[in-house]
């Protein structure tokens, strides 16, 4: 079944609102803007309660940021910096906004935020509150990165596994980390991870490059262009449309009408929910018992709970 897109979407509230249908959703006014608005208001609403919409589900593989060389200088800069003369640190994976560890350096060991744009081929570039002491290229420095930035459409976390060590990491909380390790110093195998704003946060702070797989329920991308179509599943659609439709009778202080057409889209919702539920059951296999820390058969859950619904 085709989905409908933004700009018929925007004309089927319009209709039942007795308007004229548009042709451009980008040069829109008055009951046809907020329709349109009310479309991308009602899509954040269904991701936010608590149904996995089966469209929604990502996954991705990811490697640990890790350089190990002799090439490595660092320099009292204001901001400073960590320079690889061999030019590798972009290839090794590191990114802005990642937290750092240094080892065997002379003078530098410890931990580092990355600038935001702070990421050049032969260049790390700290934040303004890290400081470095200028030191040449020569030992054998090692740089990690024990956090990773999450998707850019990232929502909620289902699980993530680690394909190097062959065990599913376990969703901790960042204050069990920093007491375990509150010099954050101790490296090992990666056993556990946290969501921490806008970055995953790994412990122990990884002792190698880990090739990673997570999966996760992406947020729906906005709307914006006449033929974009909803992330949403299709069974959605029509409640986009209701929830457009009585946000614009309130706006018109169509205010009992809107009630009705408030409890038509709950009946909707609640349909698009058993539809979603019945796709979710195809898409899930059943999981023989195994050690906690053993590379799973591809699942998913039927909705999200503690640690990403595995449990």
């Amino acid at each position: 079944m085709a989905k409908l897109t933004f700009l018929q979407m925007t004309n089927r509230v319009l209709r039942r609102l007795s308007r004229a249908d548009v042709t451009d959703v980008t040069a829109l006014t008055g009951q046809a803007q907020i329709a349109a608005d009310a479309i991308n208001e009602a899509q954040k609403a269904l991701f936010a309660e608590s149904t996995n919409w089966y469209s929604l589900y990502k996954t991705r593989i990811f490697t640990t940021a890790k350089i190990a060389a002799t090439t490595i200088s660092f320099a009292d800069a204001d901001p400073d910096t960590i320079s690889d003369s061999g030019s590798a640190l972009v290839t090794s994976g590191f990114e802005a906004g990642m937290e750092i560890h240094v080892t065997g350096s002379t003078s530098n060991d410890g931990t580092y935020s990355i600038a935001s744009g702070g990421v050049a081929a032969g260049v790390l570039t700290l934040q303004t509150t890290d400081k470095l002491t200028t030191e040449a290229a020569g030992d054998s420095v090692v740089v990690t990165a024990y956090t990773h930035p999450v998707p850019s459409d990232f929502g909620r976390t289902i699980d993530i596994t680690s394909i190097t060590d062959n065990l599913t990491l376990i969703e901790g909380y960042g204050r069990s980390f920093d007491e375990f390790d509150p010099n954050m110093d101790s490296t090992s195998t990666i056993t556990e991870f946290v969501v921490q704003g806008d970055n995953y946060r790994f412990a122990p702070i990884p002792s190698g490059a880990t090739k990673l797989r997570e999966r996760y329920w992406a947020i729906p991308t906005a709307l914006s262009a006449n033929t974009d179509t909803s992330d949403l599943p299709v069974e959605c659609e029509n409640c986009l449309i209701q929830w457009a439709w009585a946000e614009v009778l309130r706006y018109v202080n169509s205010f009992d009408k809107a009630d009705r057409v408030e409890a038509k889209f709950n009946r909707m919702l609640a349909l698009a929910k058993i539809a979603n539920d019945k796709r979710l059951d195809k898409m899930k296999v059943l999981q023989p018992n195994s050690n906690r820390n053993s590379l799973r058969v591809p699942r998913l859950p039927v909705e999200y709970g503690y640690r990403g619904g595995f449990y």
